[in-house]
């Protein structure tokens, strides 16, 4: 007795590609390696732990298996019949901002698919117009979020930066997740094209002159700032607008990507920094700016590093998306972090020569190249 096909068999793939051919003509190749994995597991229902570098084009695992399963059912006679299929696929993305909710429900309209992202603006805005959204979208999220998710859906996690270990094990704790249960897909976060790097600066960027940022945005590279605050966000721009020369067209070239601006000026932001070559510079709060795409910047300027590594290097993903340009990643900091940073290393070294057998003269040469 014949097995029943699946999408992650040959012929499966072989579907998804031509598929994708034919409902996004400009993907002329399809997808990649690792889209052609998370889409074909998707469609077969399978629970997927998903890490890799950003820009590695892990959201079309958020309309690609829809768009996929309205083409086979619409037309059953063009491709390999027997796949399994679904007659209303319906996907659910919670993601950690508001911001990244919007960027999301933008990428999908170009494809044609239908999003809403739930939030208090956008269900006022639907108010307005009669529809009672709130209601209706907490009863359905209440059915789906009590651990009632029937066995053939596809629960899917996407992130750039999760290390092995302690933080993968709490992960796939929330989700559910039992090693043998889900499908792991771990690539390298490593982006190639992108230059990282630490500028020191005599004092901190908490005042309302930033001087260090004029020669970055002289080059007229497309720039976004980081900032971790409402009251940077607004230093930074009055610091910027005053800079510009008279005559400038200082509404457009550089434009705040913040929540006390409506989701409609937010989106217009994006749009102007892919389109108007007026438009070059995005000042943003750092947790509403991760997960904004936007292939024309090139350089990210964050004024203070991040609480962590991987919250840092969510910033630096926001540049080089596109692979054939170099994108530059800065981080200010001032000098009396260096101090910081040697005490730091004095502790950790007196720490470990306490349970290290080693000489303390040997660990020394050893550790001092790590000092600043």
């Amino acid at each position: 007795m014949a097995s029943t096909p699946r999408w992650q068999d040959q012929v499966g793939l072989e579907t998804i590609q031509a598929i994708v051919k034919q409902i996004v003509p400009t993907w002329t190749n399809g997808l990649h390696v690792v889209q052609l994995e998370l889409v074909s597991g998707i469609l077969d229902g399978r629970d997927i732990l998903c890490c890799t570098a950003t820009g590695d084009g892990k959201s079309v695992a958020f309309a690609i298996p829809c768009l996929v399963l309205l083409e086979y059912n619409k037309n059953p006679e063009t491709y390999h019949r027997g796949l399994p299929t679904r007659a209303k696929p319906i996907g659910i993305v919670i993601t950690p901002t508001k911001g990244l909710a919007n960027n999301i429900v933008d990428e999908l309209s170009k494809l044609n698919v239908s999003g809403f992202s739930y939030c208090a603006e956008t269900l006022t805005e639907a108010r307005k117009t009669g529809l009672r959204l709130a209601h209706e979208i907490k009863e359905l999220i209440g059915t789906f979020l009590r651990g009632r998710f029937p066995s053939s859906i596809s629960i899917l996690g996407l992130t750039a930066t999760l290390e092995p270990g302690l933080p993968t094990e709490s992960v796939c704790k929330s989700l559910g997740f039992f090693e043998g249960s889900f499908k792991l897909i771990r690539r390298s976060n490593e982006r190639p094209n992108t230059q990282f790097s630490i500028r020191f600066t005599a004092a901190g960027m908490t005042g309302d002159k930033f001087p260090e940022l004029l020669p970055y945005l002289a080059s007229g590279r497309k720039t976004i700032i980081h900032c971790q605050a409402l009251r940077q966000v607004l230093s930074v721009h009055t610091y910027l607008w005053r800079a510009q020369p008279d005559g400038a067209d200082k509404l457009k070239r550089a434009r705040i990507y913040h929540a006390i601006c409506t989701p409609k000026y937010n989106q217009e932001t994006i749009h102007l920094i892919e389109t108007d070559p007026r438009c070059q510079i995005i000042i943003a709060a750092v947790a509403f700016s991760n997960g904004l795409n936007a292939k024309t910047l090139l350089d990210s300027l964050s004024l203070e590093f991040a609480p962590t590594l991987d919250e840092a290097w969510q910033e630096k993903g926001r540049v080089g998306r596109n692979p054939d340009t170099i994108g530059r990643g800065i981080i200010f900091i001032p000098n009396s972090m260096v101090k910081i940073a040697e005490t730091y290393l004095k502790l950790l070294c007196a720490d470990f020569l306490q349970l290290s057998l080693l000489p303390q003269v040997v660990f020394r040469k050893q550790a001092s190249p790590l000092v600043f």
